[in-house]
Formats: C-alpha cells, structure tokens, sequence
C-alpha cells in the first residue's frame, strides 16, 4: 500500500510518502499553495502519480487530547480530498511534530515535509500490523 502523509496548512503543506511494505517514509518537496483549490489540484498529481491508497494528515491536538479548530479545517479538507480521489483517510496526533521537525533541520531544509515524514513515521510505527493485511 502506498500511503502519503500530509502535513496540511493553508499556504504550507508539507509530504512525505511511503510503500507499506517496505517502510522506509521519504519526505517530499513541499507545496506552496495560494488556496484549497490549489492544494487539492497538487495533492491530487501527487496521489496518481505514486498510486496513493491511504493518505495520513497530521492533527494539531492540544495536550490534553482535544480538538482544536484546525483539527476541523483537516478533517474537512481530508474528506473532500479522500472524497474525491477515492482514497482513505487516516489521522495522527501531530502535536510535537513540528518541535521535531525543527530540530531534523540541519538535515533537511523544510520544516513541513519533516513534519510530515515524522507524521509518517509513526503512522507506520503505530498501525504496522494493520498495513500488512
């Protein structure tokens, strides 16, 4: 299964993808993006490009678990998107992601595809027996 992981913003959106089976997440350039239109146009070369079946978005929860409002606009976006691309949507706590990613800088120069690989990352760590079946 291939799965591309999305580090959602409204102008930044930073990628990372992944071959189940081999789980090794490679981040990918990230989109600059002027509108939702833009970013679903992007993502959408990006997933039949790769043949993309599951896409993992990044949730900013707070530290107490909760939902914030950007939650929201991800999971709106992540249904339009898995709506129309007929892919599966999967979700990750991202709240340290970016505290990570900041800190992977000397070895990568964009913080929001390390996010993502990060996102990625655990993604795979958390849900591997799932991925195999």
């Amino acid at each position: 299964m291939n799965i591309l992981a999305v580090d959602y913003g409204e102008k930044n959106i930073g990628l990372a993808f992944a071959d189940s089976d081999i789980k090794l997440p490679l981040s990918l350039p990230p989109l600059r993006v002027e509108s939702e239109t833009d970013a679903m146009r992007e993502i959408e070369k990006i997933v039949k490009e790769k043949n993309i079946q599951r896409i993992v978005f990044g949730l900013p929860l707070t530290f107490q678990f909760e939902e914030t409002e950007a939650c929201e606009k991800i999971r709106k976006f992540s249904r339009k998107i898995s709506g129309k691309l007929d892919v599966q949507a999967a979700f990750v706590n991202e709240v340290l992601t970016s505290t990570l990613a900041s800190r992977l800088k000397e070895t990568s120069k964009d913080t929001h595809s390390s996010s993502a690989l990060i996102i990625l990352e655990d993604y795979l760590n958390r849900f591997d027996e799932h991925l195999s079946r």
